[in-house]
């Protein structure tokens, strides 16, 4: 535990408290701004199809974690395509992630 003066009061926090609530900040002001509309983009009537995005990222060395991924994408191509949707699909790969892009090292490579 951790002591913090807050307004005169003595509060007593976990370790990490800060890091926590910064986390949680962070993801309610993603979720936030996820929802609000882009303004700059213009929107076609004469498009027959709706286009959707999907972006999976790999950020562990592990290939089950990388077969997954790669299932994730497959299967929403997959649904998208059955419904005659079009569907952009981007992987990120960063950290040890990154092994599943180097030819070399990948344990996917059939799969790319």
């Amino acid at each position: 535990m951790r002591d913090v003066r807050y307004l005169g009061l003595r509060i007593g926090l976990p370790r990490g408290w800060l890091r926590m609530v910064r986390s949680i900040l962070l993801m309610a002001m993603m979720a936030a701004f996820s929802l609000v509309p882009a303004g700059a983009q213009e929107i076609d009537d004469d498009l027959a199809f709706a286009t959707h995005k999907l972006a999976l990222q790999v950020s562990d060395g592990d290939e089950e974690t990388m077969r997954s991924a790669l299932d994730i994408a497959a299967n929403v191509s997959r649904f998208y395509t059955a419904k005659a949707e079009e569907v952009e699909i981007s992987i990120v790969a960063y950290g040890p992630g990154i092994e599943m892009l180097i030819p070399d090292r990948t344990p996917v490579m059939e799969r790319l």
